[in-house]
């Protein structure tokens, strides 16, 4: 009885694992002194570096840098954003 049940847990697990090891080259970890960061147009105490993906073309991830007492004003972003 118990194989029964574990047969489509062993499945699912077997299929998450691939699903896992085909995210391929875009799941690393840099290290931040490797980050290449670039002042803000129009916060200038900002900086930001594209992590992952071009933000132009689709969902990408950004890594901001602010120094202590830089203060980014209050604005929104869009659902696409």
């Amino acid at each position: 009885m118990t194989s029964k049940v574990a047969v489509p847990f062993i499945c699912l697990f077997l299929v998450s694992a691939v699903g896992w090891a085909q995210e391929g080259p875009n799941s690393f970890v840099k290290p931040i002194s490797a980050v290449k960061f670039a002042q803000d147009s129009d916060v200038k105490c900002l900086s930001f570096a594209n992590e992952s993906a071009d933000p132009n073309t689709g969902p990408s991830t950004h890594i901001l840098q602010l120094p202590q007492g830089c203060v980014v004003p209050w604005h929104y972003h869009t659902a696409e954003e």
